[in-house]
């Protein structure tokens, strides 16, 4: 997915995810909205919220997983979106550097394969 495609998409996804948790249309959510102070997440709560974004279908399918510890800090839709979509390109990043097997596998030499002839 390009960059600006990925952003949209969570977001959309976020979006999506508050507006049916708290049955709110999800035209009433925007980029700056926040949604911490909104729906009056403790603490604790609002840091359990990553473990409920885990268990989304989209965020598994993307491989993104969050730790709670880094919603500390955020507090509106772009906030959670733009954590989520650092840590996408992290994984991807990660992903595209991985060995295939085939790159893995050792090169035999020459007088290797004579020998177990």
């Amino acid at each position: 997915m390009a960059d600006n495609n990925i952003v949209a998409w969570v977001e959309d996804h976020v979006i999506g995810y508050f507006a049916n948790r708290f049955h709110y249309p999800t035209t009433v959510f925007k980029w700056d909205t926040d949604v911490r102070k909104a729906f009056h997440f403790d603490p604790t709560s609002w840091a359990e919220l990553a473990d409920q974004f885990n268990r989304q279908d989209w965020m598994i399918q993307i491989h993104v997983l969050l730790a709670q510890q880094q919603m500390g800090k955020l507090k509106t839709i772009g906030d959670v979106t733009s954590l989520i979509c650092d840590e996408y390109r992290k994984e991807r990043s990660f992903a595209a550097n991985v060995p295939t097997a085939s790159a893995l596998k050792k090169p035999q030499s020459s007088a290797a394969k004579r020998k177990r002839k």
